[in-house]
């Protein structure tokens, strides 16, 4: 199977396949995927309306998605079932990730479960997110954003840049333009993309690895404006602290102004502030 996957996927029909199936998902099981993504909302402490407004459907059993994009999908290429028939993406919220076209190229799972569990355990190691394999998805040619938010940034002239999937769903919520790289590649593809913007923000996760990513994007950005914040390792988190409306109004100001943004959040939060969603 491994050989026919050129022909599966490059000619486009992952749109075809995968982004059929979950826009028929939407549109023929909407009902029942609202609760599901109420649930999931609800789990992560946000707002179901965002959720849904990302084109993402729940997976509740290993059928379900073969029932609605058809026997196509057990193929190797989709990345979507294995060679027992078990659906990689059972338990999983799936968000389609499009190309500047609105194509879907390929899907990003969030399992709540695990996020619960791992919640309550403590454990801030465990994995609950995944993507498609890299022979089907390459992070580093396509930035995420929810629909028609990169065509609203080129138009406002600015866009906020986060790593994950969820800032960047979160911030796009709160109604700022947000663009994710869902991950620390940096490749040309997105450098000309992120060139049609003219304010690009990044706000690097607080770690070695953000830092490295603003000191690789700012060599090859002119500009490039950096939003630091010290609340938690990250804005979706920060946003989830008693300073929720400081770091939203400083958000606001940044946006809404072009200066560069280095260090601008200085606050001394004890990060056990941060509610436990």
């Amino acid at each position: 199977m491994q050989g026919n996957f050129d022909l599966i996927v490059g000619d486009g029909n992952f749109d075809l396949i995968v982004g059929d199936g979950l826009r028929r998902i939407r549109s023929e099981d909407s009902g029942v995927q609202r609760k599901f993504i109420d649930n999931v909302a609800r789990a992560r402490g946000m707002d179901s309306g965002v959720l849904w407004e990302t084109g993402a459907v729940f997976i509740p059993n290993d059928e379900y998605l073969a029932v609605y994009c058809g026997a196509a999908i057990r193929e190797y290429g989709y990345d979507c079932y294995d060679d027992e028939g078990l659906c990689k993406w059972n338990n999983n919220l799936v968000v389609p990730i499009t190309d500047v076209a609105g194509k879907v190229v390929a899907i990003g799972g969030f399992n709540p479960f695990i996020y619960l569990s791992s919640k309550e355990s403590g454990c801030k190691t465990t994995n609950y997110y995944k993507y498609s394999n890299s022979l089907v998805y390459k992070k580093g040619r396509y930035l995420y954003s929810m629909p028609g938010i990169y065509e609203k940034s080129v138009k406002d002239g600015y866009a906020f840049l986060v790593d994950g999937l969820f800032d960047c769903i979160t911030l796009t919520g709160l109604g700022f333009n947000a663009l994710a790289l869902l991950g620390s590649s940096v490749s040309p593809e997105i450098v000309v993309q992120l060139r049609f913007v003219r304010r690009v923000i990044l706000i690097a996760d607080n770690d070695s690895a953000g830092t490295k990513l603003y000191e690789t994007l700012k060599k090859q950005l002119a500009g490039l404006e950096l939003f630091k914040q010290n609340l938690a390792k990250d804005i979706d988190d920060a946003l989830k602290s008693e300073e929720r409306g400081k770091v939203i109004n400083l958000l606001h100001n940044v946006a809404n102004n072009g200066f560069l943004t280095v260090n601008l959040i200085r606050m001394r939060t004890n990060l056990k502030k941060i509610k436990n969603y």
